[in-house]
């Protein structure tokens, strides 16, 4: 059985087949939340798109890994919403970053993402044993600056002026969160995470 978190409304898990057709209507379709996830970025092309879904199929015949790096995002009806993932901020394996999409639009603004995130967060501490986390966005996407702020983010880096998004100009973010403030935002979560990891 896969890595399966639970907490209040939300589920993270790991990936299973039919989610790729999920993500291949994201890419192509579906596609309101490249708007705020990395809007300076290029539309994929096709082969992009193919490259990437390979990429994640040919990942579902492998072991996991023991730190997974991405979980998919579900309600507890089972209503597959988005992802969450890691990375490290320049290939520095000091900053590791999370990083959360709602990706299904009908499901934006719910409060989803204010529930995976944090969950998210506590995994990514409880597995790696970590005490500190980044994460990263543009001074133009409000709501994830809003939603890194309700788990505990401070602004770490600030590069002015450093993006254009439909003409505008806006600031690159990059804001860190000890465990211990995460902890103190919600008693318990790490714990708990640590408990379903045992």
């Amino acid at each position: 059985m896969g890595l399966f978190l639970k907490w209040n409304d939300i589920v993270l898990r790991d990936r299973i087949e039919a989610d790729l057709l999920d993500h291949r209507r994201w890419f192509t379709n579906e596609r309101a939340w490249m708007d705020w996830d990395a809007p300076w970025e290029e539309d994929f092309t096709p082969q992009e798109t193919e490259a990437v879904l390979e990429k994640m199929a040919k990942r579902l015949s492998l072991p996991p890994p023991e730190i997974r790096p991405a979980l998919e995002v579900c309600n507890t009806e089972g209503v597959h919403v988005g992802v969450v993932n890691s990375y490290f901020i320049d290939d520095n394996p000091l900053k590791l970053a999370a990083g959360i999409g709602i990706r299904e639009t009908a499901y934006q603004g719910k409060g989803y993402g204010r529930q995976a995130l944090p969950l998210w967060l506590a995994y990514l501490f409880a597995a790696s044993g970590r005490d500190i986390l980044y994460t990263e966005t543009w001074s133009g996407n409000l709501r994830m600056v809003r939603l890194a702020e309700s788990c505990g983010f401070m602004v770490a880096e600030r590069k002015v002026s450093h993006i254009q998004v439909r003409g505008s100009s806006y600031d690159g973010l990059a804001f860190s969160l000890t465990r211990p403030r995460l902890e103190v935002i919600y008693p318990g979560l790490v714990d708990l995470c640590k408990g379903l990891l045992l």
